[in-house]
C-alpha cells in the first residue's frame, strides 16, 4: 500500500498451539545498559515445545544476575533473567495444573550451572519454545521462528557464526508414538533449512532426549536423536536424557517440578560442557 510501513520479513513467526502464545510481557524485567558483554559468552538458542518453556513449577532466582541475561526476541533487546522468561510460552496465565505455580524456565538453572561450572563467563538465552509443538510443526513454519531469532540475535551485535552457540532442543513428548525415521527425517529438514538454506552453520545443536508422559515412554525420538549423532558429529549432539527424571519429579506426569527441573538443568549443563 502506498505510504504504508513495510512488512518487517523477519517479525517473529507465531503458531497457536494448546491454548498457548509466546510471552511478551516485560512487567518486572530490566533493560539492561549497555548490553551483555561477549567475552567469554555462550549463546542458548532454546526450541522445542513446553518442557524447555515457562512451566516448571516453584520459584528459581537467577544466581548470576550480571552474568545472565534473556534475549527479547521481540525487539532484539537483553532483559534481566527472570521468571518467566520472555520469548517461549508460558505466563501467568497459563492454566497447566489446577493449583500449581508453573512459570519458571529451566533455562535460568542451566545458565547459573554453566557459569559455575566454567566452560562459558557469560550466557544469554534467547528461547522461543511453543508449548505442545510436533517437530512436523518445528519442521515446519516454526523453523523460520528459530531463523528470525538468530537473525535478530546477529543484528543486535551477538553473531551466532562467530559467538559459541548452542541450540537446545527440548521437544519430544508430542511425538512419543513417531517412529525413528520419521522423526530423524523432520529434523534433517529443519537443520538443512537453518545450515544450508540460512547459512547458520556455527551454532551446535544439542538434543534432548524427551518422550515421557507419566509411564509411557517412546522410542523413536530418542533413536533418532542418537542415530543423528552418529551422522552428523560436528554439529549434533546427544543432550539430556530427560525420560529419566520419572512422575515424582513431575507436578502432572509430565511438566517438571522444581526438583525434577534441577536434574535436568544440571543434564543440560553436562551435555553442554562435553560440546563447547
Amino acid at each position: 500500500m502506498s505510504g504504508g510501513t513495510p512488512l518487517d520479513p523477519y517479525a517473529l513467526k507465531e503458531f497457536g498451539a494448546g491454548g498457548f502464545v509466546r510471552n511478551k510481557d516485560l512487567g518486572g524485567k530490566t533493560l539492561i545498559t549497555p548490553k551483555l558483554s561477549t567475552v567469554g559468552l555462550l549463546m542458548l538458542v532454546c526450541i522445542g515445545q513446553s518442557l524447555g518453556a515457562n512451566t516448571c513449577s516453584g520459584d528459581y532466582t537467577c544466581a548470576n544476575p550480571t552474568l545472565v541475561a534473556n534475549f527479547n526476541p521481540y525487539d532484539a533487546a537483553n532483559y534481566t533473567a527472570v521468571d518467566p522468561l520472555v520469548g517461549p510460552t508460558g505466563d501467568f496465565g497459563d492454566f497447566i495444573s489446577p493449583g500449581v505455580q508453573k512459570y519458571s524456565n529451566q533455562f535460568i538453572r542451566v545458565a547459573d550451572k554453566i557459569i559455575t561450572a566454567g566452560f562459558a563467563q557469560r550466557v544469554l538465552i534467547a528461547n522461543v519454545n511453543v508449548g505442545g509443538t510436533s517437530i512436523s510443526s518445528w519442521a515446519g513454519i516454526l523453523k523460520e521462528s528459530l531463523d528470525q531469532t538468530l537473525f535478530r540475535m546477529q543484528q543486535a551485535g551477538y553473531d551466532p557464526q562467530t559467538i559459541p552457540t548452542a541450540i537446545c532442543q527440548q521437544q519430544g513428548t508430542a511425538d512419543r508414538t513417531m517412529i525413528q525415521a520419521t522423526y530423524q527425517g523432520h529434523m534433517e529438514t529443519m537443520m538443512d533449512y537453518i545450515r544450508t538454506t540460512k547459512g547458520w552453520t556455527n551454532p551446535k545443536w544439542v538434543v534432548a532426549k524427551e518422550t515421557r508422559n507419566n509411564t509411557d515412554v517412546g522410542t523413536g525420538q530418542p533413536a533418532a536423536v542418537d542415530a543423528l549423532a552418529a551422522l552428523h558429529p560436528t554439529y549434533f549432539f546427544v543432550g539430556p536424557d530427560t525420560d529419566t527424571i520419572l512422575s515424582a519429579d513431575r507436578y502432572d506426569n509430565v511438566h517438571l517440578a522444581a526438583a525434577g527441573a534441577d536434574t535436568n538443568s544440571t543434564l543440560w549443563t553436562t551435555a553442554l560442557d562435553a560440546v563447547f
